[in-house]
């Protein structure tokens, strides 16, 4: 079934909704341009009244271009002449053309679940507002967690397949006090109780000298200890540029250079924060 403009003008505004995409422009030639063109389609489709129609439509639009103000990119999406979203349908085909559909509902599905496509159509539907109507993007950024970061660090190390064993009462003991200090400062005295259990559960492994995925030991470390992790990682990955927990896993585990970093930084605290030594099945 053949795909029409229309279609992917919606799976682009699908996209851009989910980034909370805006952007802003101060250009009046160009809302100048925009409103003649509008006014131009409307001429073709309905003769005199289309013109009428066209320009108003396309004023609408013009006069946002010439506010300064920001505006969500799925409304420039929709009120761009016919012309301007027939080459943004013509990028679009060519990264998606490779992609298995039989209608627009199956297309946006496909895509919406792939974090690899849609970060190709965002970067062209960026590069297409930056240039072609000189404006100003502004994506909505999520703030990290530290139990997003814990998962990453977990994501990376099961694909090396790390393990350690550790042999350290002196540490095992430091580790309960801890989780049962952190249960206490949430939940009180049953937080305590619960904190020390967990903690105990860590402290026995810290003192079996067994084999444990390395996963799980950063899962079972105490908040603090995760803060730790957690402020050693953002250094490391700072200078991103992304937009959730999902895209930041997929562009980390796309790059073996960070991988490498990463690993070693792990490596480094597991070594001389738990005296592990660790160890690669791979």
């Amino acid at each position: 079934m053949p795909i029409l403009v229309g279609d992917v003008m919606k799976l682009l505004c699908s996209i851009s909704e989910e980034r909370k995409m805006k952007a802003a422009i101060k250009h009046s030639g160009k809302g100048a341009l925009v409103t003649g063109a509008m006014a131009f389609a409307g001429g073709m489709v309905g003769g005199p009244p289309g013109i009428a129609v066209g320009g108003v439509v396309g004023g609408i639009l013009g006069a946002w271009m010439t506010s300064g103000q920001f505006k969500p990119i799925p409304q420039i999406i929709m009120e761009l002449p016919p012309a301007e979203q027939r080459k943004l349908f013509n990028q679009v085909t060519t990264i998606i053309g490779h992609l298995d559909w039989m209608d627009a509902v199956q297309l946006t599905t496909l895509v919406m679940g792939s974090e690899a496509l849609k970060q190709q159509l965002l970067a062209m539907l960026v590069n297409y507002v930056t240039k072609e109507l000189q404006a100003e993007v502004q994506r909505a950024k999520k703030p990290i967690l530290v139990g997003d970061v814990m998962k990453l660090l977990c994501s990376i190390s099961e694909e090396r397949k790390m393990k350690a064993a550790i042999k350290h009462s002196g540490k095992g003991a430091l580790v309960t006090g801890a989780m049962a200090f952190a249960g206490g400062m949430v939940g009180g005295p049953p937080g305590i109780a619960v904190g020390a259990v967990f903690g105990g559960l860590l402290r026995a492994w810290m003192t079996s000298h067994q084999f444990k995925p390395i996963s799980q030991i950063i899962m079972e470390l105490p908040p603090v200890e995760q803060r730790k992790l957690f402020n050693q990682v953002t250094t490391i990955i700072g200078h991103l540029d992304w937009m959730d927990a999902e895209q930041l896993t997929t562009l980390v585990m796309g790059s073996k250079a960070l991988k490498q970093q990463l690993l070693a930084m792990l490596e480094k605290y597991v070594n001389r924060q738990l005296k592990v030594k660790v160890q690669y099945d791979d």
